[in-house]
């Protein structure tokens, strides 16, 4: 835990019983009531929510969820041969491991990859919503504006090839 997570879970805990979004600050002494843009809105009530149900264990649960699928995600898109394709992922799971706390940008992590998934798919009328749930659950949601416009920006017929995970890091399949 951050020393800040104990904030966003508090925050989650104050939306949670007021039923709306905090815009503005009630935490602070020298900036209370100035208005706060609370992009991480969503991500703070359902790491609160997960803490009701059964407390840090249920918010570490929730945040190793998100990062798991994450990583799943990633596994699916690569192509090669599968130990190859596992070194290459061990390798980066090592500096990757810094980042796994229960914070929202382990939302991003997923939404990430699923944006990939989607691209990659030409599934594009699921990126509005997936935009829209990101967007309020954490800022990185302007990588999803990243993958949409390299996707697109990819020849037709390269699209959505599987590429060798060694020289790409994973890509698409059909």
């Amino acid at each position: 835990m951050q020393s800040d997570s104990w904030w966003q879970l508090r925050a989650g805990k104050d939306m949670w019983a007021s039923g709306r979004v905090l815009l503005s600050d009630t935490y602070s002494h020298t900036a209370s009531g100035a208005f706060w843009p609370n992009h991480e809105w969503l991500a703070e009530v359902l790491y609160y929510g997960a803490y009701r149900l059964g407390g840090l264990p249920m918010v570490t649960l929730l945040a190793t969820a998100l990062i798991a699928c994450a990583w799943l995600i990633s596994w699916t898109l690569t192509s090669g041969p599968a130990p190859r394709a596992f070194g290459l992922a061990a390798i980066a799971l090592v500096p990757s491991s810094l980042w796994w706390e229960p914070r929202p940008h382990a939302f991003s992590l997923l939404f990430m990859m699923v944006a990939v998934s989607l691209v990659c798919s030409r599934r594009y009328r699921w990126l509005p919503p997936l935009f829209l749930v990101w967007a309020n659950c954490h800022g990185g949601v302007l990588l999803g504006l990243v993958i949409l416009g390299a996707g697109l920006s990819m020849r037709p017929e390269r699209r959505c090839s599987r590429l060798d995970a060694a020289s790409s890091g994973g890509c698409c399949r059909r």
